[in-house]
């Protein structure tokens, strides 16, 4: 989750379910806040499947932040992507 907010993604429950397998994405949020990072939250409306319109939390890294960290973010992000890609679970 770290690098792809490092990456400037903006991630929601459902992308912290279907990438990685976990249905606590606040929980998540909340031990990276924990340890400095300051993930900011937004609530966005998203369609539902029966037509309705719900407010969920979509989650980033201020720009700053990801402009902050360089390099070594860079090189974390790359790291993850190539384990990842090995079939690690990142």
């Amino acid at each position: 989750m770290l690098a792809d907010l490092l990456d400037g993604q903006r991630l929601t429950h459902l992308t912290v379910w279907t990438r990685y397998g976990s249905s606590r994405a606040a929980h998540h949020v909340l031990r990276l806040r924990q340890a400095g990072f300051p993930v900011e939250t937004v609530t966005i409306d998203a369609p539902t499947h029966d037509g309705r319109t719900s407010r969920i939390a979509e989650y980033h890294l201020p720009a700053s932040v990801i402009k902050q960290v360089g390099e070594d973010g860079r090189r974390f992000v790359k790291t993850v992507r190539v384990g990842r890609m090995r079939g690690g679970s990142q």
